[in-house]
């Protein structure tokens, strides 16, 4: 109230000094010494499919969670925990009908260490690896060590689970290591890279090298690459050369504090020549000849506070012929009423057998505790080698969505429908998630 004596504080913060970040004299509490804590999520998942061709019928479902134990044994440790069962079946009239029932562990591991407290870490388990995620999921272990500069480096060995829904293991040992650099402690500037060396069956497989480099300052402009690069022996008889370049890919573009971005993308992909069970089975030829290479260009224009336009041009060519695609489109906000939304844009897309032109709209509200959505899409197919009588594809898409979300709770669902010719499609989805704390 006026007139009041001002309050005074017992702890005048003396040693504080202009200037310095507001919590610069505060002893942070170390991983050791705080409480044991058990943190987590459980989620399950539904969607089910209904179209008049032949009467199909498609359901999935999948439940599952993550569980997170802190401080478990005093140590400032970790154990990671998550795993998700999975439910499919299609119902085709006339043919066999399809039932899959699957347990999938994604995670179960152990780490301690690596933190800004202590500088070396290791995890043992199944888990995704740290220093170079590229090189997959692991069962077994990794050491990673932290210097002062904030440089990184580590070395990782154990078996490789295969990529399919029952992510079985055993068939593939590796062993791996990787250095990171960062230009000073805010990691704006970095640059990664790392070899790994697979046995698949006991027997000498894939030599893969993993190269990154990133620049990603808030604004201005940015630059993120990485690069696969397999080498073979001469075993490896569709390739013959010494080196091939898997997989790259390369973003550059520019950011500016109005909102604006401008990005150009190329991507590149071809089959490595390895005995692991990590692709569908591919022949000769394709070992050697297939390929895929994109070069797209992206903006976003903000021209003004609510209203920003999208545009996009793009190419693309393999080992038989090339293609290209186009956008544009306009993003509004606070549309007709405060938190209201629509996004509008228009597409045309060239393949080798298909042809397409359309366009889609995005309309909504954000509310106190989620949003509502409602989408349209219509494109119109030509499709190449076909008769007059079903040559053109006329599609159309609606999707209406309610995101919910409250205290731990997460709660989406939507209604989606397909109209294509004389056919059509109706799929009811579900999300629902829990937080635990």
């Amino acid at each position: 109230p006026e007139g009041a004596p001002a309050p005074v504080f017992e702890n005048a913060d003396e040693e504080w000094q202009a200037g310095e970040p507001l919590l610069a004299r505060v002893r942070p509490v170390r991983p050791a010494e705080r409480a044991t804590h058990v943190h987590g999520r459980s989620y399950a998942i539904l969607d089910h499919t209904r179209a008049s061709e032949d009467e199909r019928h498609d359901t999935f479902g999948r439940v599952g969670g993550g569980l997170v134990l802190e401080n478990p044994f005093g140590r400032g440790d970790r154990l990671h925990a998550d795993a998700e069962w999975n439910y499919r079946h299609v119902d085709v009239p006339d043919a066999d009908d399809e039932e899959d029932v699957e347990l999938r562990l994604e995670r179960l591991s152990y780490a301690t260490g690596g933190s800004r407290f202590e500088h070396e870490g290791l995890e043992v388990g199944r888990f995704l690896q740290q220093g170079m995620a590229e090189f997959g999921v692991l069962d077994g272990a990794e050491w990673v060590f932290r210097l002062p500069s904030g440089h990184r480096y580590g070395a990782s060995i154990g078996l490789l689970p295969e990529l399919d829904q029952e992510f079985q293991t055993g068939s593939d040992l590796q062993v791996a290591a990787f250095y990171r650099w960062v230009a000073d402690q805010s990691e704006e500037l970095s640059a990664s890279a790392g070899y790994q060396k697979t046995f698949h069956n006991g027997a000498a497989d894939r030599d893969l090298v993993v190269a990154n480099v990133s620049r990603m300052p808030r604004a201005g402009w940015t630059l993120f690459g990485t690069a696969w690069l397999d080498f073979y022996t001469d075993g490896d008889d569709e390739k013959g050369t010494l080196a091939g370049l898997t997989q790259a890919y390369v973003s550059t573009g520019r950011r500016w504090q109005s909102g604006s971005t401008f990005d150009v993308v190329y991507s590149h992909m071809e089959f490595p020549e390895i005995e692991r069970n990590e692709f569908l089975p591919v022949d000769d030829a394709q070992l050697a000849d297939d390929h895929s290479e994109r070069l797209g260009l992206t903006s976003r224009l903000q021209l003004a506070r609510d209203l920003r336009m999208l545009t996009g041009v793009g190419g693309w060519i393999d080992e038989d012929e090339g293609g290209g695609d186009a956008e544009f489109g306009f993003e509004l906000r606070d549309f007709l009423v405060e938190r209201g939304f629509a996004d509008m844009q228009g597409f045309v897309t060239r393949g080798r057998f298909q042809t397409s032109a359309g366009g889609r709209l995005s309309t909504g509200l954000f509310t106190a505790n989620g949003r509502w959505a409602f989408d349209y899409e219509f494109s119109q197919n030509r499709l190449d080698g076909f008769s007059s009588a079903n040559d053109d594809l006329p599609q159309h898409r609606v999707r209406f969505s309610r995101d919910h979300a409250w205290t731990n709770w997460d709660l989406s669902w939507r209604l989606e429908g397909l109209v294509y010719d004389d056919e059509h499609a109706l799929t009811v989805g579900l999300y629902l998630q829990r937080s635990h704390y």
